[in-house]
Formats: structure tokens, sequence, C-alpha cells
């Protein structure tokens, strides 16, 4: 489930490194609170997937 979480933050990870420079010149403050939506958007959508993994595993009887 672990490995489920990491994911998403794994995937902003490369794809941040690996997209180049934007197409938008941004000033550094525009720029960095752009990245900080894009952090608390994988922040709710990895904490959406645990929330859905962990009602999927407490309804089967392990």
């Amino acid at each position: 489930m672990v490995l489920v979480l990491t994911l998403p933050f794994a995937a902003y990870l490369v794809l941040d490194w690996n997209l180049g420079p934007p197409m938008q010149v941004f000033s550094s403050s525009e720029y960095n609170s752009i990245i900080a939506v894009h952090a608390i958007s994988v922040a709710a959508l990895t904490a959406l997937v645990g929330l859905l993994f962990a009602s999927i595993l407490s309804e089967r009887k392990l």
C-alpha cells in the first residue's frame, strides 16, 4: 500500500524535472505559488487514494 501512495509523489517529482522550461514566464513568487498548489494537489490525491484503499481493505476480511 505504501508503494501505491508514493506513486503520485514519484510521478510529480519525475515530471517536474523532465518537462523543461514553462511555456509562460512567471515571476519567482508566482512560480513558487504554482509549485505549492501542485504539491497540495498531489498530497490531496495521495490522501484520497489512501482512504480508498483503506476502505477497500477494511471491507475485505483478511
